[in-house]
């Protein structure tokens, strides 16, 4: 699915239409650590239909399929498999359910239910594990916006700060 959908509007139309993301959900949410591979595929299957990458067409359905999975109640089952992979030490996991939260943030209905679902909990976890030595550098990843067709992805680092050229901030 994967393979044939990205970069492919069509095929996305067509998964759509045959209830993909109701499937994609069902096998969401029968995880039980057992098949990190087969959930790791559901996970990048989400950020591919959610995103624009097919610039052979004007229109994208990207933004429609990300509240469709939204409805769906996508974003608990993202960040429970964000939970249950940093709990087995499975990062590949983890963060292919964290870039399907990041591509679903298309709106503010979407990016309101992500912090209501415990996002910010998340990250004072990532921050504790900073301050106790666990992590060396914390990174955000996220999209910029540029137009309605494109949105840039953006990885800024955290922490540790890094020091500033601005010279009205050296004497701090």
């Amino acid at each position: 699915i994967k393979v044939s959908c990205k970069g492919v509007e069509n095929n996305k139309g067509y998964f759509m239409k045959a209830d993909g993301a109701k499937r994609v959900m069902d096998a969401m949410k029968k995880y039980d650590g057992s098949d990190a591979n087969v959930l790791g595929e559901a996970c990048f299957v989400v950020n591919v239909m959610c995103k624009f990458d097919d610039f052979r067409k004007e229109m994208s359905s990207a933004h429609e399929n990300a509240k469709t999975f939204n409805l769906l109640g996508v974003i608990p089952a993202l960040l429970r498999i964000t939970d249950y992979s940093l709990k087995d030490e499975n990062t590949r996991l983890a963060v292919a359910a964290m870039n399907g939260v990041r591509v679903l943030a298309v709106n503010d209905e979407i990016v309101q239910s992500i912090v209501a679902c415990g996002l910010l909990k998340r990250v004072k976890v990532m921050l504790d594990k900073f301050d106790n030595g666990e992590i060396d550098q914390l990174f955000l990843v996220s999209n910029s916006f540029v137009n309605t067709m494109t949105q840039t992805p953006v990885v800024a680092q955290l922490l540790p700060l890094e020091p500033s050229d601005d010279k009205e901030l050296k004497h701090h």
